[in-house]
């Protein structure tokens, strides 16, 4: 660490964002999701297909990019990070859609269960009759298990997001273990939680396919859109304090590459084991999105989410490269919106399509309210957490010798 070491961080306060991004991203938000409403309620039954597998895919983005960032944030705190906590604003924004209104889309998406899932349809009949499996994907069941998955990941999340709050209020000798405690709890959770809801509810788009791997692939590719938003972010709190330093900067570009390595080896890690085994019901899944020119995805998701960052930011200095980063990060933001609709879309057509103007539109929508949510958390706190008796540590580097 060089140069003078600080004993004291006055609080800055929260972001100065104009109120008109705000109210503009909730603008658009509403004005998106109710081009979605009018398609998904009034339309022919074929937009109201086009629709609701549309906004499937859209909240999707957006409610893993949230999970993984919550995922990311109980983690440092389990491990006892240091280094992260001049950044911890921005994990926390992004979990806060979470409970700001991003719960209600996984809700909100029941209503067109009958349009997403093929099981689901009043005429559809299941390919295996009488099994476990045939009982277990119905309407009914369905809607309790979306519930049981989501409800208790969302009020951890809040409860994680809110400890961190009310210590830059209060002076709480207790909070830290309340916190760990918290964090412990999220992650166990998580841990069962997300990948039931990967399974039942993405994987599931295609009832005769299975994959043990699922859950931690769909955690992979949150967890690593997660780091890409934040990495962009880091830049974007940097021109607002000089106490993000390089080195943080750096340190979230090596997650960046890391977690992209991590990504490719799950994803050829389940797409070897299936081709080994080389079952019908396992390998269809591959054969019809290498089919139909779904294989041009295929290969855009890897060389967006893994090639190019990998070649990119192995140079050291590369990491700490604005232009890099955002080259890199945006490609990776851009091959997991790919990758989950190369996963849903192809389920409903077997040659590739492209999105319609009610998807761009939706997508747009929830966009918006996930813009809004972030800015507004901006806006309502310090962008620093001064309550953290760990912020003098990150920021003066002190970890870097303990």
């Amino acid at each position: 660490m060089h140069g003078p070491k600080l004993s004291h961080i006055d609080d800055p306060g929260p972001l100065r964002i104009p109120p008109v991004a705000t109210m503009g991203a909730l603008a658009v938000g509403v004005l998106g999701l109710l081009v979605f409403l009018i398609a998904a309620f009034t339309g022919g039954e074929e937009m109201r297909q086009n629709a609701w597998s549309g906004f499937f895919v859209s909240y999707l983005f957006f409610f893993f990019l949230a999970m993984g960032a919550a995922a990311f944030l109980a983690i440092q705190y389990v491990t006892g990070a240091k280094w992260v906590v001049v950044l911890k604003r921005l994990p926390e924004a992004l979990t806060s859609f979470l409970y700001r209104g991003g719960f209600v889309f996984p809700l909100f998406a029941l209503l067109g269960t009958g349009y997403i899932y093929s099981w689901a349809a009043p005429d559809a009949t299941y390919p295996y009759p009488g099994t476990v499996k045939d009982s277990w994907l119905s309407p009914g069941i369905h809607v309790g298990k979306v519930i049981v998955y989501v409800v208790p990941l969302v009020l951890l999340s809040y409860f994680l997001v809110a400890a961190s709050l009310r210590a830059d209020k209060k002076t709480d000798p207790g909070l830290r273990a309340r916190q760990l405690r918290t964090a412990i709890i999220f992650l166990v959770c998580f841990g069962f939680l997300f990948s039931l809801f990967s399974w039942d509810v993405v994987m599931s788009v295609e009832p005769k396919w299975f994959s043990t791997m699922f859950g931690v692939y769909c955690f992979s590719g949150a967890f690593l859109s997660a780091i890409a938003a934040m990495m962009l972010l880091t830049f974007f709190l940097r021109r607002h304090t000089d106490l993000v330093q390089g080195r943080h900067v750096y340190d979230m570009g090596t997650y960046v590459m890391g977690f992209a390595t991590f990504m490719a080896y799950i994803g050829f890690s389940q797409f070897m084991l299936i081709w080994y085994a080389n079952l019908e019901d396992e390998t269809m899944f591959y054969i019809k999105r290498f089919e139909g020119n779904w294989v041009v995805l295929a290969v855009a998701l890897s060389a967006l989410k893994f090639i190019i960052p990998f070649v990119v930011l192995m140079p050291p200095r590369m990491r700490t490269n604005l232009y890099a980063q955002a080259f890199c990060c945006g490609g990776i933001l851009l091959g997991q919106l790919i990758d989950i609709y190369w996963i849903v879309i192809p389920a409903y057509s077997e040659t590739l399509v492209l999105p319609s103007l009610v998807n761009v539109a939706t997508f747009l929508g929830v966009a918006g309210i996930f813009g809004w949510s972030t800015l507004s958390f901006f806006s309502s706190h310090s962008y620093l957490p001064v309550g953290d008796p760990d912020l003098l540590s990150s920021v003066n580097g002190d970890y870097l010798h303990a």
